[in-house]
């Protein structure tokens, strides 16, 4: 018995150094939870405002690192990975579109008031970029359109940027929807990559003068390479339109 003793004392000696250094390794899962502080930055406005920084959020998350964050207020921050912010100019009327370390896009207009559609402003998108002094400086975007779809919370680097706008027409009665799609290049200029059109969807009871209402187009999904699933209401059912990155279209039934 002493010496069966001895054989297993000696095998639990052995093991131990084992079992020490086993738990001083951390797996590779692990080491990704790790948070690292960068840095602390303030940020001010040019005249006091009660409200300022009382409803800070992130709207968009770049795959690079990249983010941009909204205080109701009328501040838009864009933020780079290595945690540095700039306050982008001239936003108190925008949503921010994508972001990337590089590149922000934003609907500049969206909360622009107007008494009916007819007079709702055109689009006014811009691409903000960096020049080589560290300013942040803007590019028109010029596309047709009055409203523009739901862009995904997280921007992929990898993949094109695809804009789609939507706008009831008046054809008569206003009860036509143009849905347009745009590509943005490298210098700013925007490629149109198709349009879909329903002549019939539903209306309000207001005249085509008098309503304030569009055509009520959402959207639904997103792809990495730019492609997108949105759906409106039609006469009878909602309709849901498939737009893949290079501008085909097809209605699901």
């Amino acid at each position: 018995m002493k010496s069966i003793g001895a054989a297993l004392a000696a095998i639990t000696l052995a093991m131990l150094p084992t079992a020490v250094e086993a738990q001083l390794v951390i797996p590779e899962v692990e080491q990704h939870k790790h948070l690292s502080f960068l840095r602390d930055d303030s940020v001010t406005i040019s005249d006091s405002f009660t409200a300022f920084g009382n409803s800070l959020s992130v709207a968009k998350f770049g795959d690079d690192g990249s983010r941009v964050m909204v205080d109701l207020s009328g501040v838009l921050l864009w933020g780079d990975k290595e945690g540095d912010y700039r306050q982008v100019p001239n936003t108190e009327l925008a949503v921010p579109l994508y972001v990337t370390n590089n590149e922000l896009i934003v609907w500049n207009n969206r909360y622009a008031d107007f008494d009916t559609y007819p007079n709702r402003p055109v689009l006014d998108l811009k691409l903000y970029r960096v020049d080589a002094s560290g300013n942040v400086v803007a590019t028109d975007l010029n596309v047709l359109g009055k409203e523009v779809l739901e862009t995904s919370k997280i921007t992929t680097s990898s993949g094109s940027i695809v804009i789609a706008t939507t706008e009831r027409v008046d054809d008569g009665g206003g009860n036509s929807m143009a849905i347009r799609v745009y590509r943005v290049t490298f210098t700013g200029a925007v490629q149109r990559i198709a349009t879909y059109n329903d002549g019939s969807i539903p209306v309000d009871n207001a005249t085509w003068a008098n309503t304030q209402v569009g055509p009520k187009a959402q959207s639904l999904g997103y792809g990495s390479d730019g492609s997108m699933l949105f759906k409106y209401p039609g006469t009878s059912a909602d309709v849901y339109v498939w737009v893949n990155s290079t501008g085909d279209s097809k209605v699901l039934t």
